[in-house]
């Protein structure tokens, strides 16, 4: 009997699976590679393609412009400071107690609601109906001559219908609700980056709102109106708030008899009035205006011709190379990208091993 021991010296040496593995994946990397480069003329083909594309993209799309401002709260009234600073007494108050203890908001307080009002759909309804902007965003359904909208669909039809049947609005014309979808799209707001709030707040927070509109002037005006009209629903609360409290302490005033409490309800009297005054007289009640609105005439959409050409270009890359690994699995693809190899001819006309150095694996 032979020994099994030598059995080993009978067969060849077995290599390691792994580095079959590794030199499987090599050469038929270097076998896609090889096939990418004799059919370099697709890529020019692609590119050529994409770059139409991103003409026609240009020529056609809309450009869409951003509009953008930088906004921070409120510096205190002189009116608040006086009557924070000067009602602290017992008599003092016990009037700010009798008031509800909100006898004047802080800046930052103001600037919080202020925050919270610009994503409210009080905000789009009061655009919709004091400022008139839904004729200006959906002016394609907007009769201008007649003042009027266009008819869009009937109120009676079908699809009319079955909106009723599954409890759906039937919408025949933009409305507040449209306003604020379209706003929810076209403006934000967001925290400005910590260098600049560090520089222009000294660590209080300052706000970037941008608006996007298909021209840059119409976009720096529809901020503004948004700014503002947000704004005045805040100053209008305010004054609401204050033309009560006033009202109130003039109907309490001749009632009070002790002088120190009637000293300290005329104090605050004076500062409701006067609070009352600067509100009216202020430009801005609820928010500072750091950066006023500005848009660049080079819109955020399409991108910049030179990122659209990168952008071309790698795609290009990525279109060729998806063809090309199709042609390998797929004879009908093979033939049809035939044409743009470029070494068929000499192949034809010079055998493969004399001159020519072609991998392995392709020399089938």
């Amino acid at each position: 009997m032979s020994n099994p021991a030598n059995r080993s010296d009978l067969n060849p040496a077995q290599p390691d699976d792994e580095a079959v593995a590794a030199n499987q994946i090599w050469t038929k990397t270097v076998a896609f590679l090889w096939q990418l480069r004799i059919h370099y003329p697709l890529y020019f083909v692609f590119l050529f393609i994409f770059l139409v594309l991103a003409v026609a993209m240009y020529v056609l799309v809309q450009p869409v412009y951003t509009a953008s401002a930088i906004i921070g709260p409120p510096s205190q009234s002189s009116a608040t400071s006086m009557l924070s600073s000067g009602l602290d007494g017992g008599a003092g108050s016990t009037f700010k107690r009798l008031l509800g203890g909100a006898t004047g908001s802080t800046g930052n307080d103001s600037f919080q609601e202020y925050q919270q009002v610009l994503h409210s759909s009080r905000l789009a309804a009061q655009l919709a109906e004091e400022d008139g902007l839904l004729p200006k965003l959906f002016s394609e359904q907007w009769d201008a001559e007649h003042k009027r909208w266009r008819a869009e669909g009937d109120p009676n039809g079908f699809s009319a219908n079955l909106k009723r049947a599954l409890h759906r609005p039937v919408v025949l014309h933009p409305d507040a609700n449209t306003l604020e979808d379209v706003l929810g799209h076209m403006f934000s707001v967001s925290a400005a980056p910590s260098s600049s709030a560090s520089l222009l707040s000294m660590g209080t927070s300052y706000m970037i709102v941008t608006l996007k509109y298909r021209d840059p002037q119409e976009a720096e005006n529809l901020l503004n109106i948004v700014l503002s009209r947000a704004d005045a629903i805040i100053r209008q609360d305010q004054q609401r708030d204050v033309v009560a409290r006033i009202s109130y302490i003039e109907s309490e005033l001749p009632t009070i008899t002790q002088a120190e409490q009637r000293e300290a309800l005329i104090q605050i009297l004076s500062s409701q009035e006067e609070q009352k005054t600067m509100m009216v007289a202020d430009k801005r009640f609820s928010f500072t205006m750091i950066d006023p609105p500005h848009a660049s005439p080079i819109p955020t959409f399409p991108m910049r011709p030179s990122s659209t050409f990168l952008l071309s270009a790698f795609a290009a890359l990525v279109s060729m190379a998806l063809v090309v690994y199709l042609g390998t699995i797929s004879s009908w693809v093979r033939k049809l990208i035939l044409p743009f190899r470029r070494d068929r001819k000499r192949s034809a006309r010079q055998p493969a091993g004399r001159g020519q150095r072609v991998p392995n694996a392709l020399q089938s």
